[in-house]
């Protein structure tokens, strides 16, 4: 590598991805819609054996798939006709976990909690009469972020009687009904991302891209938001009592008509808008029509910043991007507008060179973003990261 090298951008493009608000535009069949399965928020259980019927808002699991009935105590002698209820709402956070607990012989996982009583106050523990008098509960988590796959669908089965776990469904490997002369009872919950949020799913666009012009080394490549939002430019609708999901980085590698490759950095975020940034279509397909309720709701909008580069200085741009994103959420005055940092650092930032092998960028107040000079190998330049092969698949699997 020569002096010639210097004369290259450590960066070529800045670009913002996602879908412009106040535009009517038909959102993509994967949106949300009204009609589908609600998230299930809540699971109780019910003896009728005591004259016990499912809560307001509870619907009862009466039935197996292969319609023999849905008891938890099904065998036993003295069964208590236990039966598993469960509500669907977008009131609170939705379960993503259901699990089955073994009193005195395991703990709780973190997050978890247990189901001790029924909703009349009795306790809810299912295997009255199992070995030992050893105590089964049922547990269950909720949903920390609004991304997660949350449980939609629960069945209860009966293997002894040739029941198996639907399609798609995730089997809890415990038996519930542990007796000598009881039925084996299973559980069985379906999860899907599908219904756990409000959402309006677009084709995501280019918003804002520096500079305009095409530069010398490449094209803009128009395809770069899909690479960015590859599930699409959401309008999202949570529960203010979700937590705010963390922005992710994300890299990948485009190939132009020339076969030279552009190496892309992308930050993906949700920015909080307004409900009067929603145009009258997209209220009423996220049922927002009720202005009280809306009170209670967090509107977001799935958003990428994202750099491209003839070369993979990814580390580099995945602090730069961070930078820019706490500064654009910071309370701090800064007296240089952020366009002004984006272009110092593709036009005026100093690119690495033998003589200068490690370039040190200064953003204020004490950000230091350092941009190393590429290795020199006779193998082409990936922009692989062999930390992240080892984090992801582990020693053994590399092996």
């Amino acid at each position: 590598m020569d002096d010639s090298i210097s004369e290259f951008n450590v960066a070529d493009y800045f670009a913002i991805c996602g879908h412009p608000l106040r535009k009517d535009s038909v959102p993509r069949n994967d949106s949300w819609s009204s009609s589908a399965p609600l998230p299930i928020t809540d699971i109780a259980v019910i003896i009728k054996a005591d004259g016990e019927f499912p809560p307001a808002g509870f619907t009862p699991i009466e039935w197996t798939p292969g319609r023999l009935p849905a008891d938890l105590t099904h065998g036993a002698m003295r069964s208590n006709q236990m039966i598993l209820c469960y509500r669907r709402g977008l009131d609170k956070p939705p379960l993503v976990d259901i699990g089955v607990f073994y009193e005195d012989k395991e703990r709780v996982l973190p997050g978890c909690e247990i189901l001790h009583t029924t909703p009349y106050g009795r306790p809810a523990h299912i295997s009255v009469r199992s070995i030992a008098g050893q105590r089964t509960y049922l547990t269950f988590r909720r949903s920390v972020e609004p991304r997660q796959l949350v449980v939609t669908d629960i069945c209860v089965i009966f293997p002894s009687k040739g029941e198996r776990a639907p399609h798609t469904y995730l089997l809890i490997d415990k038996n519930l009904n542990k007796g000598i002369m009881s039925t084996d009872v299973y559980l069985c919950y379906k999860k899907s991302s599908r219904s756990s949020i409000r959402s309006l799913t677009y084709e995501p666009s280019v918003l804002f891209r520096y500079p305009a012009d095409d530069s010398t080394n490449f094209e803009f490549p128009p395809s770069v938001s899909m690479f960015c939002l590859p599930q699409g430019a959401t309008i999202e609708c949570w529960p203010s009592s979700s937590a705010a999901p963390k922005p992710v980085f994300s890299t990948f590698v485009l190939t132009d008509v020339h076969a030279r490759k552009v190496y892309c950095s992308a930050v993906v975020f949700y920015l909080p808008i307004m409900l009067d940034e929603l145009t009258e279509s997209q209220k009423q397909q996220l049922d927002l029509g009720d202005t009280e309720a809306s009170k209670s709701l967090t509107l977001s909008t799935l958003r990428a910043i994202c750099v491209l580069s003839c070369w993979p200085f990814f580390d580099s741009f995945q602090s730069f991007l961070f930078y820019l994103l706490g500064m654009a959420r910071s309370n701090h005055v800064y007296h240089v507008p952020m366009e002004r940092y984006v272009s110092y650092f593709l036009r005026e930032a100093i690119f690495p060179t033998p003589q200068r092998p490690r370039v040190l960028i200064p953003f204020p107040p004490r950000t230091h973003i350092y941009v190393t000079e590429p290795h020199h190998s006779p193998l082409p330049i990936s922009g692989a990261s062999y930390i992240q092969l080892l984090r992801s698949l582990g020693p053994d699997n590399c092996v």
